[in-house]
């Protein structure tokens, strides 16, 4: 038993990073050479579902990510750019550009099951991968319905 932590807090802690091999294994496979061009869209997903689901304790979900990255990408950054961060080897340009689509597309409203067509829909993450206001954001969710409806 570590020092200083509770049974409950040792939990978690065993459940996040079995999560973080669990999405490691992802992007690993994600990126092999018989893997398809856009098939890091289920790493996205997958973090972006990871992020939902420890929305609660995100304190101390932040501290344990904060662990697991190197220290020159815990200046200033997002949970989701500490989980990606944590969990792929891209170059940290392209880290930053899936965090901020992945950001854009929740501050957008989008679900999880949506998130491949919406990101696609946007340029992709490379393109969509820059700080916009939020009504910009909105605007485009709401073409985005407009154009599934249809």
């Amino acid at each position: 038993m570590a020092w200083g932590k509770s049974p409950k807090a040792l939990t978690f802690e065993k459940k996040v990073r079995a999560e973080l091999e669990k999405l490691r294994r992802i992007h690993k496979a994600c990126f092999q050479s018989n893997s398809g061009r856009y098939d890091y869209y289920e790493y996205l997903r997958a973090v972006y579902s990871l992020k939902e689901t420890y929305q609660e304790e995100s304190k101390a979900f932040r501290s344990l990510l904060e662990d697991n990255v190197p220290i020159s990408a815990r200046k200033n950054s997002t949970i989701t750019n500490l989980l990606i961060a944590a969990t792929s080897d891209k170059p940290g340009r392209t880290n930053s550009k899936w965090g901020i689509s992945l950001r854009n597309a929740r501050t957008a409203g989008i679900k999880k099951n949506e998130l491949k067509e919406f990101i696609r829909a946007q340029g992709g993450p490379m393109t969509f991968g820059t700080v916009l206001e939020t009504k910009e954001l909105k605007r485009r969710f709401a073409a985005f319905k407009k154009s599934n409806a249809d």
